[in-house]
Formats: C-alpha cells, structure tokens, sequence
C-alpha cells in the first residue's frame, strides 16, 4: 500500500516523490549520478564523469605509490633498467586521468558517452 511505501521515508525529507519499480535504472553502476528531473530518473553525464574521476584517482594513488616502492627498490640495487621501467609505468599511470578530465560532456542518458567514461577510466597494465 502507499501508507507502507511512505514508512521508511525519513522525517524532514525534502521533495520525496514514489517512484515505481520498474522506473528505477536496471544497472546500478551509475546510481550516485542519478538525478530525478520531476517525471523520471536520469542519469547525469557530468556526475558520472566526476564519480568515475574521483574512483579512478583513488585507484591512481594506490598503483603509484606500488610503483615508486618498486622503483625505490630498483634503485638501492642499482638495476638502472627496472628503475626506468618502473619510472615509465609511474608516469602513465600519474597522467591516466587526464583525457577524463579533459572530456568536455553535458546532458543525460547518452549510453554512448557512458561507455566513453568506462573507458577512459582504465588505467594502464602495470608489470607485476
């Protein structure tokens, strides 16, 4: 019933609206760039672009900081050939973000440009 629908809305929230089942996006992968624009949910080109940025970044940090341990490693043996290897891998790695970054988008919905955001934010294969 709607009165049980309304339950678990919090108290105080602002323009709650009940939104059938079937209109809620299928893949959730975008959820936190969901926008409902007063008829139905859609999918903001620029938050997806900005969440996609900042998870990218976060993973960016992580294969970094692995890849400067490494080189530090390279270089106390003094193996010259790993260290610009590794060196190599760091800077791909550092500037992955930037196309991303750089992709001027606006709108919602556009599948095409999601699969472009999907893209771009891999990063490169590092050597293990």
């Amino acid at each position: 019933t709607q009165e049980e629908a309304w339950k678990d809305v919090p108290d105080g929230a602002l323009n709650a609206k009940q939104i059938a089942f079937e209109d809620i996006p299928q893949d959730p992968e975008w959820r936190n760039a969901w926008f409902h624009d007063g008829q139905q949910i859609k999918i903001c080109l620029n938050s997806a672009k900005d969440i996609a940025l900042e998870e990218m970044k976060r993973r960016q940090e992580v294969l970094k900081s692995e890849l400067g341990r490494r080189a530090g490693v390279a270089m106390l043996e003094d193996d010259k050939d790993a260290y610009e290897k590794l060196k190599s891998q760091y800077l791909a790695v550092r500037d992955a973000h930037k196309p991303l970054e750089a992709m001027q988008i606006s709108g919602y919905n556009d599948p095409a440009t999601l699969e472009r955001i999907k893209e771009l934010c891999k990063l490169p294969e590092i050597e293990r």
